[in-house]
C-alpha cells in the first residue's frame, strides 16, 4: 500500500481526536471527583476542541457545496466558544476577555464572508494562546507556547514546500498535516498535565 498523505492523514487524524476524546474524559472525570483543578469550563474546554477536530476532519473528507457551509460557520462559533473558554476559566482581566471575544467575532465573521479562508481561524487562536500563555505559569506557559509553535511550523512547512515545488503541493502529498497532527497531540497533552498539576489559574 502507498503511503501517500491521504493514507498517513486519515491515520494522524484519528490519532488525534483519539487523544482530544481522553483528554476530555480525564478532565470531566476529574470534574465529577471534584478534582479543583478541573472546573466545569476546563472539561468543556477539551470537549470543545475534540468537537472542532471532528468537525474539521468532516469538511476535509466531504467537500460538498450542499454541506460545506453549515459546518465551516459550526466551526467558527466552537471556535469563539473555545476562545472565550481559555479568557474566562483563567479568570483573565475584563479587558483580555473582552479583547479577545472582540477579535474571535471579528475573525469568525471575516471566515464565513471570505469562502472559509482558514486563515481567519488559524491567527486569532495563534494570538489567544499567546495571551494565554502570558497570563498562565510555569509548564503551563510552554504548553500554550507550543500550540502556537505547532501552528507556525505548519503554516511555514506548507509554504516552503509549495515554494521549493513552485506550485500548491497537491493534497495526497501534504505530509505537513502529519507533523502539525502530532505536535498538536504533544502540545495538548502538556496543556492536560499542565492542569493536573494546578498551573492553570481558576476563577475566583
Amino acid at each position: 500500500m502507498e503511503l501517500n498523505a491521504n493514507f498517513t492523514n486519515a491515520i494522524s487524524n484519528a490519532l488525534h481526536a483519539s487523544f482530544l476524546f481522553l483528554y476530555f474524559v480525564g478532565a470531566f472525570i476529574h470534574y465529577l471527583k471534584k478534582n479543583r483543578n478541573f472546573s466545569f469550563l476546563i472539561a468543556l474546554f477539551f470537549l470543545t476542541l475534540f468537537i472542532l477536530k471532528i468537525l474539521g476532519v468532516y469538511v476535509h473528507y466531504y467537500n460538498s457545496e450542499a454541506i460545506l457551509p453549515p459546518a465551516w460557520i459550526a466551526i467558527s462559533l466552537l471556535t469563539i466558544l473555545l476562545n472565550y473558554l481559555v479568557v474566562h476559566a483563567m479568570d483573565m482581566p475584563e479587558t483580555s476577555r473582552v479583547s479577545v471575544l472582540f477579535l474571535s467575532i471579528t475573525s469568525s465573521f471575516l471566515f464565513v464572508t471570505h469562502g472559509g479562508g482558514f486563515i481567519f481561524i488559524a491567527l486569532p487562536i495563534m494570538l489567544v494562546y499567546l495571551i494565554a500563555a502570558y497570563y498562565s505559569q510555569s509548564k503551563l506557559r510552554y504548553s500554550f507556547l507550543m500550540v502556537v509553535a505547532s501552528n507556525i511550523v505548519w503554516i511555514l512547512a506548507r509554504e516552503i514546500a509549495n515554494y521549493i515545488t513552485g506550485h500548491e503541493i497537491p493534497i495526497a502529498w501534504r505530509y505537513d498535516n502529519d507533523l502539525y497532527h502530532l505536535m498538536l497531540i504533544i502540545s495538548t497533552f502538556m496543556i492536560y498535565k499542565s492542569i493536573s498539576k494546578g498551573y492553570w489559574r481558576h476563577p475566583n
